[in-house]
């Protein structure tokens, strides 16, 4: 089952998974009456598919991780603002992180 509306602006949601899961979870808390089932049964079995006897409802962290690895995938590599803004945010990274090792080799060949 799809939800287009919701999906659609999750990439772009700032919150954690954990805050995302804390928020859905006071959602489905206040749903599940209203949909026929027990509000104190336990998250895995409301995300458990209907085929194993859970309820088949999202979780939203992995949603949203689904969502962003699609979009980075869609646009790694092409020539749009949003593949310019990775390949910059993913060289810096490779900087720190090397300066950082090359930092601990020199410390290592001080001693």
């Amino acid at each position: 089952m799809e939800y287009p509306k919701w999906s659609y602006g999750i990439s772009s949601l700032y919150a954690s998974p954990s805050q995302l899961d804390d928020l859905m979870g006071s959602i489905y808390f206040q749903a599940l009456p209203q949909l026929g089932f027990n509000q104190h049964i336990t998250k895995e079995f409301c995300t458990l598919p209907s085929e194993y006897q859970g309820i088949g409802l999202r979780q939203w962290s992995i949603e949203k991780l689904g969502r962003n690895l699609a979009m980075l995938l869609r646009h790694w590599g092409s020539d749009s603002t949003l593949a310019r803004s990775f390949q910059a945010l993913y060289e810096a990274f490779q900087k720190e992180v090397g300066e950082g090792k090359l930092r601990e080799l020199y410390e290592e060949s001080q001693l």
